[in-house]
C-alpha cells in the first residue's frame, strides 16, 4: 500500500512536527494489514512470517488462514514497460517457486496446519484453523523460504512475490462477509476477488508481497542493465480459486 505524500510547505518548529508526526501515524494505519514480515535474499534460505495485522469488520479474530504462492502458470510483469517476460526462467535459476516455502509448525496463533502442495508434491501453501487471534494483537505465522537465484544474465535487480491471503474469522455461510473474512489476493479476476469486492471484503488488489534482492555483490548486473528493474509474480486467478479453498471446512468450491 503506497504512503500518501503531505503536499505543501509545513513551515517550521511545532508546526512542521506535527504535521510529521500526523503522516507517520497515518503511514502506519495504512499499513495495518497482513504482510510479509522480511524480504529475502537470493540464494539464502531463512525463516520469515507472515504478518497478520488485524481481525475482521466488527473486531472479529481471525480463527484461520490460507495462504497461496504463485506456482501456476504465474501472472509475470516488469516494472519496465520496454521489457516482457514470458516465463519465470528467464529470471530465476528454478523457473518456479514451487518447493521454496514451507510452514513452520507454530501454535501461539492455529491449533492445526497443512500444507498445500501440487500434483509433483510441492508445497505451494499454507492452511490452519482452530486458531483465535486477539483483535487486539498482531499475529506471527512462521515458515521458512529458500530464496531462489537470479539468472545471472538476467537484468532482475528484485523479484516481487505476490501471496494470497485469506484471514478467516467464521467459517459459517456466506463466508464472503467483511464480519467473517479479509481477502489480501490480487484483484486479477479470480471469482474470490470478484465476489469479494462486491460483498465489500478488505484486501483486494493488495496481496502480501516477498521480496526477493538479488545479491548484487556475488551476481552483479550486466553494464548494459543499468539499474535493472523487478520482476512481479502474481498467482493466477485460477490457481487462487482452486487453491485458497480449505478443503472440507471453508468453501469446498470456489464461489458463486
Amino acid at each position: 500500500m503506497r504512503s500518501r505524500a503531505v503536499g505543501g510547505r509545513t513551515g517550521s518548529g511545532i508546526e512542521g512536527a506535527i504535521v510529521l508526526c500526523m503522516a507517520i501515524a497515518w503511514s502506519g494505519a495504512a499499513g495495518a494489514h497482513t504482510s510479509v514480515k522480511s524480504p529475502a535474499t537470493e540464494g539464502v534460505r531463512d525463516d520469515n512470517a507472515i504478518r497478520i495485522g488485524h481481525g475482521c469488520e466488527g473486531e472479529r479474530p481471525v480463527v484461520a488462514q490460507s495462504i497461496v504462492f504463485p506456482t501456476d502458470t504465474p501472472e509475470i510483469a516488469a516494472s519496465d514497460p520496454n521489457v516482457v517476460v514470458g516465463d519465470l526462467s528467464e529470471v530465476v535459476l528454478q523457473g518456479s517457486l514451487a518447493g521454496l516455502a514451507q510452514s513452520i509448525q507454530d501454535r501461539s496463533i492455529f491449533g492445526y496446519q497443512d500444507e498445500i502442495v501440487d500434483a509433483n508434491g510441492n508445497v505451494v501453501g499454507f492452511q490452519a484453523r482452530k486458531g483465535s487471534l486477539s483483535p487486539k494483537l498482531v499475529g506471527r505465522v512462521p515458515f521458512q523460504f529458500s530464496a531462489p537465484r537470479f539468472v545471472a544474465e538476467s537484468c532482475a535487480r528484485r523479484l516481487l512475490v505476490e501471496i494470497a491471503v485469506a484471514d478467516i474469522c467464521s467459517a459459517q455461510q456466506p463466508i464472503l462477509d467483511p464480519h467473517k473474512v479479509n481477502l489480501w489476493i490480487p484483484d486479477n479476476g479470480s471469482l474470490f476477488a470478484l465476489d469479494g469486492r462486491a460483498a465489500g471484503v478488505e484486501g483486494i488488489g493488495a496481496p502480501a508481497t516477498l521480496i526477493v534482492q538479488r545479491n548484487l555483490a556475488t551476481n552483479p548486473l550486466a553494464e548494459q542493465c543499468g539499474a535493472g528493474f523487478d520482476v512481479t509474480v502474481t498467482p493466477s486467478a485460477a490457481q487462487i480459486d482452486r487453491d485458497l479453498p480449505i478443503r472440507y471446512y471453508w468453501f469446498s468450491k470456489t464461489p458463486r
